[in-house]
């Protein structure tokens, strides 16, 4: 069984139902912390009570009286082989409401007609204070009439007959109301919480229950009916954690109780004495041992529920767990809530559902697989990546990886001023947004603009001149209606050419020179090739040599590379994103004011309204 969808109504931070869809294979719930990822996953458990949305709409006043019941409806849809398998083992006798104006015949061809199909669809609503309530087969239909079908379905038989007509009497072997706790009993939820699950009773009964508290028991019951898929589950466990070279779970003290215990050691030691419990071990081992129990056993789909994977196992061990499910057990439904981009790639989803909160209430957005993909291919395209960009408000892109590192500092230690929830991220193909691929690049300009479903807005971009005519300028500019901004100056560098803290960072630099470099030094060096023709775009008059000229359209970059060469006879090159995180930290203690204009720029973005 597995859900097909699901509507909650006055439930938490869910208001008025919208359908949430789900999937085949891996779902992934995203959104911020609050946002509802904890109310979908209890509301999916069936393991909920009573807790009415609150909010201006719904309490308009002190005082005011809510609608008192938390409710959910949701489709799940039930494999036909295991339908029949419920019926023979609980019930073979069974009933529906019958179809209404439908002789005995007609009953009976169209149930059987329904038992041809691989799935069928199981409709149901449920709130904590009533359980089950108006559940039906859907393609039998909702006929609340008083009159009852007796059908009947054996170990030998492919399709149930119709023994009895017309009973009066309603019967506690309703068909959906026999299916709708089963379901119930086949959902797993596992969350960032120690499970008490080390050590249970020993019985025949091979499923694990929905909290997992019997795992001990039924691996017990595998180990000694099944030695081989034992092998085969424990061999996956230790996939994920090599550091497990065995896991038995015998009798304690020829008990009726089984523990599991765990062997970092080759069980050929027969040190039995080394071998600890699983409660003493970290807290993910258990939920990864449940799940994949259930993956390996578990003859038709199950429902598995894991809430922020990231919280309670490793980034390596969330890659080899969804890697082996994806791999061996893709017949089984998992639905994954998370805020990591790591669970998102490495899950590979088939469904992305981003829920945000609006006004205390949850809103649902689907991300389709097309839209999601076609996000991934435009962060390559300007060499980023969604870990790059995903939980942010709003994103201001900028140069590169130099002004990645340097905005922040400049941000919070000239402005004075936290970031809270922007992120400054360096496109490291920027040269793409040159006027040659305008139209290409335009396209992705205004993608990362739009601010849909994992991608936060752009809240501006900052990029230097270089490389870009002033008509290539303006056509930005305007095309993006004032986003795409430029430095004055001709690149970042142009702003870090501060002698003081170029000899102070060269100073700093082990074996840099045979003497310390000084002020004078770097000076001096600047003053010799200053007005170099290769470092400028056209050449400059005797009249146009001034000091606010060559600080403008020097290219500062080649010009600190040469320095360096020169100044440690060729021992230093300079390195962009590290030499350049630290000039402009030493500048923004000796001389703050060179970044005046940069700094002017970034409070127009940053102050710029959502």
């Amino acid at each position: 069984m597995y859900f097909k969808n699901i509507k909650i109504h006055n439930y938490k931070c869910f208001h008025k139902p919208s359908e949430i869809p789900f999937s085949f294979g891996f779902n992934v719930i995203v959104g911020k912390n609050n946002a509802g990822k904890t109310a979908l996953v209890e509301a999916l458990s069936l393991g909920f009570n009573n807790r009415q949305h609150r909010s201006i709409k719904t309490v308009p006043y002190y005082g005011a009286s809510t609608q008192p019941k938390s409710t959910i409806s949701f489709i799940c849809a039930i494999k036909m082989d295991e339908l029949r398998k419920i019926i023979v083992d609980k019930s073979p006798s069974f009933y529906l409401y019958q179809i209404l104006n439908a002789d005995k015949q007609s009953q009976e061809r169209h149930l059987q007609s329904i038992f041809t199909q691989n799935y069928i669809e199981l409709e149901c609503e449920y709130s904590p204070s009533d359980g089950f309530k108006k559940v039906f087969i859907r393609e039998w239909g909702n006929h609340q009439s008083s009159q009852l079908i007796e059908f009947t379905l054996h170990r030998d038989e492919d399709k149930p007959k119709c023994t009895a007509a017309n009973l009066a009497t309603k019967n506690k072997n309703l068909l959906p109301n026999i299916l709708a706790p089963i379901f119930k009993e086949r959902i797993y939820t596992f969350r960032a919480e120690r499970f008490n699950v080390g050590q249970s009773e020993i019985s025949n009964d091979p499923i694990l229950k929905s909290d997992a508290s019997n795992l001990a028991q039924v691996l017990h019951l595998l180990q000694t009916s099944n030695p081989s898929r034992f092998m085969n589950w424990m061999n996956l466990v230790r996939t994920i954690f090599p550091e497990i070279k065995q896991i038995t779970v015998p009798p304690i003290d020829n008990s009726k109780t089984a523990r599991i215990s765990l062997w970092e050691i080759e069980a050929e030691s027969e040190r039995t004495d080394l071998s600890f419990p699983l409660q003493e071990s970290g807290t993910g081992l258990g939920q990864v041992m449940a799940i994949l129990y259930i993956a390996v056993t578990s003859e038709f789909p199950r429902t598995i529920i894991i809430d922020e994977p990231q919280s309670f196992l490793h980034p390596g061990a969330i890659r080899k767990l969804f890697s082996i499910l994806q791999q061996s057990f893709s017949n089984h439904q998992y639905i994954i809530t998370t805020h990591s981009p790591l669970v998102i790639s490495s899950a590979k989803p088939s469904n992305t559902i981003l829920i945000r909160k609006n006004d205390a209430e949850s809103q649902i957005e689907i991300i389709e697989n097309n839209e999601r993909e076609e996000l991934n291919l435009v962060l390559a395209e300007i060499g980023s990546r969604l870990s790059d960009v995903f939980g942010a408000d709003n994103i201001l892109w900028v140069e590169g990886q130099t002004e990645e590192l340097c905005f922040p500092l400049l941000i919070s230690r000239v402005m004075n001023r936290p970031l809270l929830g922007t992120t400054i991220v360096g496109v490291l193909q920027v040269g793409d947004f040159e006027g040659r691929h305008s139209k290409t690049i335009f396209e992705i300009y205004k993608r990362l603009c739009e601010g849909k479903g994992l991608l936060p807005p752009a809240i501006g971009f900052i990029f230097d001149r270089e490389g870009r005519n002033q008509q290539e300028r303006d056509d930005l500019e305007r095309q993006s209606s004032g986003l795409v901004l430029f430095t004055k100056r001709r690149m970042y560098e142009n702003y870090l050419l501060n002698p003081d803290a170029i000899a102070q960072l060269m100073t700093e630099l082990e074996d840099f020179s045979e003497d310390p470099i000084t002020k004078d030094d770097v000076e001096n060096w600047i003053e010799i090739n200053m007005w170099d023709d290769k470092y400028f775009e056209q050449k400059f008059s005797d009249e146009q040599r001034n000091k606010d000229a060559w600080g403008r359209e020097v290219h500062g970059a080649k010009l600190l590379q040469d320095m360096f060469k020169d100044l440690s006879g060729h021992r230093y090159t300079y390195n962009k994103i590290e030499h350049g995180k630290l000039l402009t930290s030493f500048i923004i203690k000796i001389a703050p004011e060179e970044f005046d204009d940069i700094v002017q720029m970034l409070g127009s973005v940053l102050d710029t309204p959502e």
